[in-house]
């Protein structure tokens, strides 16, 4: 009787694996995702440049880039 049970889970073990296989190879499996959010390499190459204005106290700021 553990015989028999052992050969029929193995079958049906196999059955779910055949079945997945098919269903993978009709609707062509999952696509990979593609990443949108990429770093703007002009946005990272700018700084903020803070200098003094000689005609009054506050400071100037300039963007270099």
């Amino acid at each position: 009787m553990k015989k028999i049970k052992k050969v029929l889970r193995v079958l049906v073990f196999i059955c779910l694996i055949l079945l997945a296989g098919i269903g993978i190879g009709m609707t062509g499996g999952v696509p990979i995702p593609m990443t949108k959010n990429r770093r703007d390499s002009e946005k990272e190459k700018m700084e903020l440049i803070e200098g003094e204005d000689k005609k009054s106290a506050s400071k100037e700021s300039q963007i270099k880039g």
